[in-house]
């Protein structure tokens, strides 16, 4: 592999109870697949604290802190909290909030804590890593009504070309995770269209596990978990997609995290 070659994860869950106990192999797994940095998303105050200890035990780690839409029975103090997490680290950002179909909640309230959490991010001038499940329109016309001077990463985009056309509109990136290696991905045709200068890749790890016949192939044991060093077999794979060598694609990818998240 070239020694020179960095790979970024733009998403995942380190604090997730299934892989937490096995970090330090994690950690050094990415470390011989050259995975430079990986943002860790928290999901609740509950798993903040967590967070905050990886990042401060790893400086592969980046923290975000955000409330999941599938987690909004908060306390009335959650936002001073958040900041204060937020506060706590340079390279922190706010993630993962959003919308989301399948949430017990309203999206009159889903809605609303995603406008606080693009408030906090406004203050900070911290990037926002925004979930989006069966609610783009949704989540279009929140983003379309607020005042947004931060980046919005949206994670594992997995909407139409129509839609990633009028979300570039607005400063927005999109992450591709596995899900575009699994066979006749919806999603391969959005990952062609889209402008380089907006893909981001992540794992979303332990979920969102690569097509397990191109991980093999890679001479990766098929496991149940999901890792960060398999966004090396995601960003292989996106070359191949847009005909072009890994190196260049990795090298954009690169500038995009870095432009989002700054130069670290």
């Amino acid at each position: 592999m070239n020694g020179d070659i960095k790979y970024f994860d733009a998403h995942c869950h380190l604090q997730d109870k299934r892989i937490v106990d096995s970090l330090d192999d994690i950690i050094l797994q990415m470390r011989k697949n050259s995975v430079f940095k990986v943002v860790c998303n928290g999901t609740s105050p509950d798993d903040w604290e967590a967070v905050k200890n990886i990042a401060e035990s790893y400086d592969e780690v980046l923290p975000a802190y955000a409330v999941h839409p599938w987690y909004l029975n908060v306390s009335d103090d959650w936002k001073d909290i958040l900041i204060e997490y937020l506060k706590s680290h340079n390279y922190s950002s706010v993630g993962e909030c959003g919308v989301d179909k399948n949430s017990d909640f309203s999206y009159d309230l889903q809605k609303s804590i995603l406008f606080e959490h693009i408030d906090v991010a406004n203050q900070l001038s911290k990037p926002v890593s925004v979930h989006c499940v069966k609610a783009y329109e949704l989540l279009w016309d929140s983003l379309n009504s607020v005042r947004c001077d931060i980046p919005i990463i949206i994670h594992s985009f997995s909407s139409s070309v129509e839609m990633m056309k009028q979300l570039c509109k607005l400063n927005v990136f999109f992450s591709f995770s596995g899900t575009i290696t699994r066979k006749n991905s919806k999603y391969i045709d959005v990952l062609r269209k889209v402008p380089k200068e907006r893909i981001l890749l992540e794992t979303d790890s332990p979920d969102l596990l690569p097509d397990k016949d191109m991980l093999s192939a890679a001479g990766i044991d098929c496991v149940e978990n999901n890792v960060p060093s398999n966004v090396v077999v995601i960003a292989e794979f996106a070359a191949e997609v847009l005909g072009t060598a890994v190196e260049e694609l990795v090298e954009q990818v690169e500038s995009n995290f870095e432009r989002v998240f700054r130069k670290i």
